[in-house]
């Protein structure tokens, strides 16, 4: 029967291992409420757009069920808050540059509404 290997040669680690610390507030600066209400309303802009999606019947029937699926969790209440992130950032790239955007471009669209309501 051979020798089980040691991971160090004196059977010890040589370097010191700190204890590692959490903070409730871990630098971000933002309390969890705020957090949790920029994560509903992300998480409403992704349904939307999925519903939207469905509605006009956007892409291949496989795509369609694929977003179908998404869809389903995202409504899901039982479902973790980081199994819907990950689903948001797999289904949807960067959604929260998609959302700056949209909001840039509706914005942008109202000044000029009102712009042409003065003239």
């Amino acid at each position: 029967m051979p020798k089980p290997t040691k991971l160090h040669s004196k059977g010890k680690s040589t370097s010191i291992q700190k204890p590692f610390k959490v903070e409730k507030n871990s630098g971000d600066g933002i309390d969890p409420e705020e957090s949790l209400r920029q994560f509903q309303l992300e998480l409403c802009w992704c349904i939307q757009q999925l519903e939207r999606s469905l509605n006009e019947k956007k892409g291949t029937e496989k795509q369609l069920q694929e977003a179908w699926k998404v869809l389903t969790v995202l409504k899901n209440n039982n479902q973790p808050m980081i199994r819907k992130r990950q689903l948001m950032r797999t289904h949807f790239g960067d959604y929260r540059a998609k959302m700056a955007a949209e909001e840039k471009k509706l914005a942008k669209s109202k000044i000029i509404g009102q712009q042409d309501k003065n003239i």
